[in-house]
């Protein structure tokens, strides 16, 4: 939320439009490798998986959901292809993402990350393309939209006269 005012803001300040576009990686946490001099793991599959090696003890090679390393894993991931794109960490909020162009430090670009969701919010289309190519070229599989709808299970919506509003009440199904 304090992304999304400061960037209201900034663009208030100078006639710019607020571009607002979320996305989300796909099987993020599958694509990122466990390293080799980790050690080794290995994990018995459920007897009622329906798969060949159901009851068999297998190694694991990558991350999984629900092992407690795998987010951790994908997150310096996702950390190293955003600062290798030209972003910048916030030293507030480390998962908090801003670049500007090098010719006018005005056009910028702040992308809000919660694990796999990345919420993008700029005054330049070509900086929310830049990083947006920059996670396809990754992580191959990634939704979203523009405007955006949703944010780390939090609806949004960007209105006519510029005002932002969020929610959560589809928080729990209600």
């Amino acid at each position: 939320m304090l992304a999304a005012a400061l960037m209201q803001t900034h663009c208030e300040k100078r006639g710019d439009t607020l571009l607002i576009e979320d996305r989300d990686i796909v099987g993020g946490i599958l694509r990122v490798k466990r390293p080799a001099d980790w050690s080794r793991l290995f994990m018995r599959l459920p007897l009622n998986l329906p798969h060949p090696s159901a009851g068999m003890w297998v190694e694991v090679f990558g991350a999984l959901y629900g092992l407690w390393e795998s987010y951790r894993l994908f997150s310096d991931e996702v950390v190293a292809v955003c600062t290798a794109d030209g972003f910048r960490q916030s030293p507030l909020s480390p998962m908090t993402m801003v670049q500007c162009l090098p010719t006018n430090s005005d056009i910028k670009c702040i992308v809000s990350i919660h694990v796999d969701d990345f919420h993008i919010l700029s005054n330049s289309e070509l900086l929310v393309n830049k990083s947006s190519t920059a996670l396809t070229a990754r992580f191959i599989d990634i939704t979203g939209n523009a405007p955006s709808t949703m944010f780390a299970e939090v609806s949004c919506a960007q209105h006519s006269n510029g005002a932002l509003s969020f929610c959560q009440s589809s928080i729990g199904g209600s």
